[in-house]
């Protein structure tokens, strides 16, 4: 949420400065950052919208816990494959 925050008021900022003729070189280094960035917030008609962070339901691990747990079982403790194929 903060940096959403951040975003939409850094885009209010650089939208006030270009409407005051300064130059996008000046706005990048009184905003903070680089020229491209300013470019791409003065291309934009409104305030950037919020993004989402896709959160994943289930662990990376769950395909692999099966064989795992198998594998742990057999005695084996490290990630080394074994000679035999096992």
């Amino acid at each position: 949420m903060q940096l959403h925050q951040e975003r939409v008021e850094r885009y209010y900022k650089i939208h006030d400065l270009s409407a005051k003729k300064i130059d996008p070189a000046t706005i990048a280094r009184h905003v903070g950052i680089s020229r491209q960035s300013v470019y791409s917030y003065l291309k934009m008609t409104e305030p950037p919208a919020r993004t989402r962070i896709h959160r994943q339901d289930k662990p990376l691990i769950d395909p692999y816990k099966e064989y795992l747990i198998k594998r742990w079982n057999e005695g084996c403790r490290n990630a080394k494959p074994s000679l035999s194929g096992n």
